[in-house]
C-alpha cells in the first residue's frame, strides 16, 4: 500500500472529479464545450436580437439597414446553423460521456482488483455492481450535463445586460425567482440526499438479490424454497418502488415548485412590460425580445434549481462510491488512465519464468490474520515449503486451512507474521504471488461467460505455452470430445454450462497452462467423482520439478505428501509425514478414519 492510501483520504466533493473528468481528455472535450456553448448561449442571443429588429422593421422603428425580408432571412440561415450544431452536438456529447463512463469504471475495477481478494465488499455484489452502473452513470451524466446551464448562464447574463439597458426595473424584477430558488435550495438538500441514498440503497439489495438468484437454482429446486425466494424478491421489489416513487416525487414537486415561482415571477414582469409598452416607453421590438428572454430566463431558472438538486444526487453517488474503494482514496475515482475506446487494444503483459523467478524455498513465519466479526482465523504459522516438494495443509472444517492459503498469496492481508520467498521478506503477497512464481486454484473457482480457450489462457500467448499439456495434466481430454465445440465453447455466466468437476479442472488447466514455480491448489478434488479424482492426483504426482502447496484430506494426497502440515483451531498442530503424524497426533488419528467432522477419507 502507498504512503497515499495509508494516510486519511482527503475527502474531495463532486466538483473535484468533474474537474478531473474535463480534464481527461482536453481534445474532446473543449469542441464539445464550444458546441454547447454556441448552441445553448450563441445562436439564442442572435436569433433574439433578430427578431427584435425584425419587428421593429414591421413597426417602422428600425436601427438596422435592412428590410424584413433580410432579417428573416437571417433568423431562417441562423436557426438551419442551430439544428445542424445540435446534431453534431449529440454525437459528441456520446463520445464525451462514454469516454467519462469508462475512465470511472476503468479506476473503479482496477482498484477492487488490486484489493485483497478475500476481503469483502460492502455491500452485496449485486449493490456492487450497481455502483458500477447507477453511480457511475449519474456523475457522467451530471458531468456531461453540467455545460448547457452554462451555456444557459452565459445567455442569460448577455440577456440581462441587454435588459437592463432597455430597463432595469422590469430587469430587477425578472431575477428574484432566482433569489427565491437559491433560498429554497438551501433547505432542500437534506432531503434530497436523503432519499437519493435511501433508492440507491434499495436498488443494489434488489440487484444483488437477482444475481444470487442466478447463481443458486439449483440449490433453490432442490430445497424448494422457490416460494419464499420470491416472496422475498418481491418484498425487495417493493421496498425498491416505493423509496424510487419517493425520490421521484420529492424531485418532481421541487422541480414543479421552481417552475411555478418562475412563472409567477414572469406573469409579474409582463404586467409590468404591458403598463411601458401602452406608455410607449418600449418598442415593439423591444417588447418582442423581452418575451423572449423570458423564456429562456424561465427555462434557465427552472434548469438552474435542478442542477442544484442533482449535485446532491451527485453527492450521494460519490458517497456510496468511496465507500468500495475504501481504503484507496475517492480520487482514484477520476485518475487519469487509458481507456483504449478507439484503435488497436493493448498487448496483454506476458513475463516469461527466468532464473529471478526460481524458488529455491519458501518459508511462512508467525502467520496471523483474524476475521474481524468472527475473530476466527489463523495465529502464529510457521513452516517451509522445500523446492520440488509436496507439502499438504490438512485440518477439519474450520481449522483455518483455506484462510492460510489466501494470507500467504496476499488474498488476505496478514496481521502478523511474514512470508519469505528464498528468505527475502515478500512484501506486496498479492502482486509478488503471480505468474510465473506462483499460481492458485481455489476450492470454488471464477469462470467467465467466455470460450473454455479464453478461461484457461486468460490473456496468456497460447504459442508460448503447452495447452496440450495442462488439459491433461487437469483431465480435461475425455470432456473435451463431449463438450460442444470443444475448447470454443461458451462457457455461460460463472461457467454455468458445466458441472461443478468440470469447473473445478477447468480452473486447474488454468494454472498447469502457466507452469510456475509453486502450485497453490485449495482441494481442487472435491467435486470429481472417485475415478476422475484419482487421474488428477495421478497426474499432479507424476508433475516433474514442481514445488506444490495444497489443501486436502484424501487420503492418496495425504500419503503421497512429503509433509503434511496439520491445522487445528487455526494454529498448527503438527508437522510431519503421515506415519509421524499419526504415530504423534490424536487429531490426525481422527482425521485418517473420518471421525473429524468435514474429514472424508475418500479418494
Amino acid at each position: 500500500m502507498t504512503a497515499t492510501q495509508k494516510s486519511t483520504p482527503r475527502k474531495v466533493g463532486p466538483l473535484y472529479h468533474i474537474w478531473q473528468l474535463v480534464t481527461y481528455k482536453p481534445w474532446i472535450f473543449v469542441p464539445f464545450f464550444i458546441l454547447e456553448m454556441m448552441f445553448f448561449a450563441v445562436f439564442p442571443q442572435v436569433i433574439g436580437l433578430l427578431s427584435r429588429e425584425f419587428f421593429n422593421v414591421l413597426s417602422g422603428e428600425a436601427r438596422l439597414q435592412m428590410d424584413h425580408w433580410g432579417i428573416l432571412a437571417l433568423v431562417i440561415a441562423v436557426s438551419i446553423g442551430s439544428n445542424v450544431g445540435s446534431l453534431v452536438d449529440f454525437m459528441v456529447y456520446s463520445i464525451v460521456r462514454t469516454n467519462f463512463t469508462g475512465l470511472m469504471r476503468r479506476n473503479l475495477l482496477y482498484r477492487l482488483l488490486h484489493h485483497p481478494g478475500a476481503s469483502p465488499y460492502p455491500e452485496s455484489t449485486g449493490e456492487t455492481i450497481s455502483r458500477f452502473r447507477g453511480d457511475v452513470g449519474e456523475i457522467a451524466m451530471f458531468a456531461n450535463e453540467l455545460i448547457s446551464p452554462i451555456g444557459q448562464a452565459a445567455f442569460s447574463i448577455t440577456a440581462l445586460v441587454v435588459m437592463l439597458q432597455i430597463n432595469a426595473r422590469v430587469t430587477v424584477y425578472a431575477m428574484l425567482p432566482t433569489l427565491i430558488i437559491l433560498f429554497l435550495s438551501r433547505f432542500t438538500t437534506k432531503k434530497f440526499i436523503e432519499l437519493r441514498r435511501s433508492h440507491r440503497t434499495a436498488s443494489g439489495r434488489l440487484s444483488g438479490m437477482i444475481g444470487e438468484i442466478f447463481s443458486a437454482v439449483e440449490s433453490m429446486k432442490v430445497s424448494g424454497a422457490e416460494d419464499s425466494v420470491i416472496g422475498k424478491f418481491n418484498d425487495l421489489a417493493n421496498e425498491l418502488r416505493t423509496r424510487a416513487v419517493k425520490d421521484h416525487v420529492f424531485h418532481q414537486f421541487i422541480h414543479t415548485a421552481y417552475t411555478n415561482i418562475v412563472n409567477l415571477g414572469t406573469g409579474l414582469i409582463l404586467l409590468t412590460i404591458g403598463d411601458l409598452v401602452h406608455d410607449a416607453s418600449f418598442t415593439v421590438g423591444d417588447f418582442s425580445l423581452f418575451v423572449y428572454y423570458l423564456g429562456y430566463l424561465s427555462e434557465f431558472m427552472g434548469v438552474f434549481g435542478d442542477m442544484i438538486a442533482r449535485y446532491q444526487q451527485v453527492s450521494v453517488s460519490t458517497e456510496r462510491i468511496a465507500d468500495v474503494l475504501h481504503p484507496d482514496p475517492i480520487q482514484a475515482l477520476t485518475e487519469h488512465n487509458p481507456i483504449h475506446l478507439t484503435g488497436e487494444l493493448p498487448v496483454l503483459p506476458y513475463t516469461r519464468k527466468g532464473a529471478s523467478h526460481r524458488l529455491e524455498h519458501l518459508r511462512v513465519e508467525n502467520l496471523g490474520f483474524k476475521y474481524g466479526e468472527t475473530g476466527r482465523g489463523i495465529e502464529a504459522v510457521s513452516f517451509t515449503v522445500p523446492r520440488n516438494s509436496f507439502t499438504v495443509v490438512t485440518g477439519r472444517i474450520g481449522s483455518g486451512k483455506s484462510t492460510l492459503l489466501r494470507a500467504i498469496l496476499g488474498l488476505l492481508s496478514s496481521q502478523s507474521g511474514a512470508v519469505y520467498w528464498n528468505d527475502k521478506p515478500v512484501q506486496n503477497a498479492r502482486e509478488f504471488f503471480a505468474p510465473p512464481r506462483s499460481a492458485y486454484t481455489p476450492q470454488i473457482p471464477q469462470l467467465f461467460s467466455e470460450t473454455m480457450r479464453e478461461n484457461i489462457l486468460m490473456g496468456t500467448p497460447e504459442a508460448e505455452v503447452d495447452l496440450d499439456f495442462a488439459l491433461y495434466t487437469a483431465v480435461m481430454e475425455d470432456d473435451l470430445k463431449v463438450i460442444d465445440q470443444g475448447l470454443e465453447a461458451i462457457l455461460g455466466a460463472r461457467g454455468v454450462r458445466l458441472s461443478g468437476g468440470q469447473r473445478q479442472r477447468t480452473a486447474a488447466a488454468r494454472m498447469f497452462v502457466r507452469e510456475p514455480e509453486l502450485l497453490v491448489l485449495d482441494d481442487i478434488s472435491s467435486a470429481l467423482d472417485v475415478e476422475t479424482e484419482k487421474k488428477l492426483w495421478e497426474r499432479v504426482f507424476a508433475l516433474e520439478n514442481h514445488t506444490i502447496l495444497a489443501v486436502s484430506h484424501r487420503h492418496p494426497v495425504l500419503q503421497h505428501a512429503d509433509q503434511i502440515v496439520l491445522m487445528q483451531d487455526g494454529r498448527v498442530a503438527g508437522i510431519g509425514t503421515l506415519q509421524e503424524l499419526l504415530t504423534s497426533h490424536e487429531e490426525m488419528r481422527q482425521l485418517w478414519q473420518g471421525n473429524a467432522n468435514g474429514a472424508d477419507s475418500t479418494a
